[in-house]
């Protein structure tokens, strides 16, 4: 690359620009948003369909780069829900959810 070739200059642009898309998007999918906060509280009740969410806000939220978690209190006890990206980085987000809380009461 150091001997001016184009083609190396070309592959070292492509590789920068695609590491600042990755690092962008990781960036944002690491902060939690009103649009999934919303989405897992249409899926917290998806386990049963007697099941009312009781809180309008989750009451924990968890966001790291891969994933988003939140837990909502429901007419069936805490739910936790998880919502993921379908291709990591992009895609739509899609979220599921299981009993139980996010952290343990356990010490």
């Amino acid at each position: 690359m150091a001997d001016g070739n184009p083609l190396g200059r070309v592959l070292a642009f492509t590789l920068l620009a695609g590491s600042a898309v990755l690092s962008y998007q990781a960036w944002s999918n690491a902060k939690l948003t009103v649009e999934t906060m919303d989405l897992g509280k249409a899926h917290a009740c998806d386990l049963d369909s007697s099941c009312i969410v009781k809180d309008a806000k989750p009451r924990v939220g968890q966001a790291d780069v891969f994933r988003h978690r939140y837990e909502f209190d429901t007419t069936h006890g805490v739910m936790t829900v998880t919502c993921k990206r379908e291709l990591v980085f992009f895609g739509e987000w899609t979220c599921s959810p299981e009993k139980g809380r996010m952290i343990s009461d356990r010490v």
